[in-house]
């Protein structure tokens, strides 16, 4: 795949990588497929050095996949498959969760719940 990377920014490009490389998926990989390819495009578009290693990885997001779902045995959680994910183009790299809960409609004068949703498990 040929993309002219002159005027576009490495989040563009391993969007549109991912985006292309989505149409050839194994269908037996669906359960896990549009979340992970969600969360891998929300993270290149917050990343950029995420989204450039993407986008000059070898690796193909149906292999992806594959590794999302190795082992997961008789479930996976969102937060897993999307940390697998993650690790699975960028070794090093970790993510982490928050889930603001707002006690009242005016969110500017109440304060939030922040909680972390690694502690959840």
């Amino acid at each position: 795949m040929i993309i002219n990377s002159n005027s576009q920014t490495s989040a563009n490009l391993a969007v549109e990588k991912l985006k292309q490389e989505r149409k050839n998926c194994n269908s037996k990989y669906s359960a896990v497929t549009d979340g992970v390819l969600s969360a891998l495009i929300h993270f290149c578009n917050q990343s950029e050095t995420f989204a450039k290693t993407v986008y000059e990885s070898d690796k193909t997001f149906d292999t992806c996949l594959k590794a999302v779902l190795n082992n997961h045995g008789n479930c996976l959680s969102d937060i897993e498959a999307y940390r697998r994910a993650v690790s699975f183009y960028f070794e090093t790299a970790d993510i982490s969760f928050e889930m603001v809960i707002h006690l009242s409609d005016d969110k500017k004068d109440k304060p939030a719940v922040i909680l972390n949703l690694f502690d959840i498990f």
